[in-house]
């Protein structure tokens, strides 16, 4: 099987012709140099007339002869006591296709698999690595072929993108439906693009229920947040939602059973009834399946692209120590002061 994958991997074929090309001049180089180099010897003995010498390079001379013949031969016999031991050995097959011709045969088999693939995913990031590789293929005819069918999953995917962006509202952060959700005095409202959270905590579950957006955030918030997951997957990324709304008693269980030191809890777990989650207004991301860490944001291409393109979608990213931790961009309210939890 690794042989295999080397022999259709048109890179290793092309270095594999230059071993075959180094080779081929070995075979003609040395035996041309021994018998220069013979010549030159037996001439100046009989020049100088001196027949010991004259023997002495001859005898010499039939060794060079030996050598040339040998090294001319070398590659050849190596290759067939090989082939005698395995017939199906796979290292000559790839050898002997290691030419101009097997190389773009190999070039357009690899280009042919990945555009398959970029039809059959509509990825983004399938249609990028097709793209790239199909300006390798020699042959016009062969290389319009495949740029017509990567044109046509362009204008899927653009078509997607396009589709994810919301019927309604000014854009894809925009100013939406002015709503409200939740109860009483722990209402969340959204109006004019701003989001305005009570500034008094949630006591239980009830005041903060779950709400009608993804992950039962507020609608808006989650029509957001399904645009940018929407057009993060149409280009091939990997996001998803791993925590959306979270109940006031899951945000009280975090707090007390967080290790950390109560002088610096509340900068890593929100104090209970203070959370933007139990508001609806937060989310936790994976991108392919990590969370990533402080030290290391762009853990990953999904990462950095939701991290470089949430603002487009009216998201962003505030706490700086949770590279996961997804809010809308403009929140007014949330002035609880101290934390009345105990740890």
């Amino acid at each position: 099987m690794l042989i295999l994958n080397i022999c259709s991997n048109p890179e290793v074929l092309s270095v594999l012709r230059i071993v075959n090309l180094v080779i081929l001049m070995v075979r003609i180089a040395v035996p041309i140099i021994l018998i220069v180099v013979l010549s030159f010897d037996m001439l100046s003995a009989i020049k100088v007339g001196n027949e010991d010498l004259l023997k002495q390079h001859m005898q010499g001379g039939v060794r060079k002869i030996i050598a040339a013949v040998v090294i001319f031969l070398m590659p050849s016999l190596v290759f067939l006591i090989i082939k005698l031991a395995d017939p199906n050995n796979g290292y000559i097959s790839c050898l002997n296709n290691a030419t101009v011709v097997g190389i773009q045969e190999t070039y357009n088999s690899k280009a042919s698999q990945l555009v398959s693939k970029a039809e059959a995913t509509k990825s983004y990031t399938d249609y990028g690595k097709a793209k790239a590789y199909i300006s390798k293929i020699d042959d016009k005819s062969t290389f319009d072929s495949y740029e017509n069918r990567l044109d046509v999953v362009y204008q899927i995917i653009e078509k997607r993108l396009e589709d994810a962006k919301p019927k309604s509202g000014s854009g894809l952060g925009g100013t939406g439906i002015e709503t409200s959700s939740g109860t009483g005095d722990y209402k969340v409202t959204y109006k004019d693009g701003v989001f305005y959270i009570p500034n008094i905590r949630a006591t239980n579950d009830s005041q903060i229920p779950a709400q009608s957006g993804i992950h039962g955030t507020h609608p808006e918030f989650g029509r957001r947040l399904e645009a940018m997951l929407a057009a993060a997957k149409a280009k091939g990324y990997d996001v998803a939602i791993s925590n959306g709304h979270r109940p006031y008693t899951k945000q009280l269980s975090l707090w007390v059973n967080s290790t950390r030191p109560c002088s610096t809890r509340s900068s890593w777990v929100s104090c209970p009834g203070g959370s933007r989650h139990g508001f609806g207004i937060a989310a936790d991301l994976k991108f392919n399946g990590s969370s990533c860490n402080q030290s290391n944001w762009d853990c990953n291409s999904s990462a950095k692209w939701v991290h470089d393109n949430a603002s487009t979608y009216g998201l962003k990213f505030r706490l700086s120590n949770e590279p996961w931790h997804i809010e809308p961009d403009n929140v007014v309210g949330g002035s609880f002061g101290a934390c009345d939890k105990s740890c």
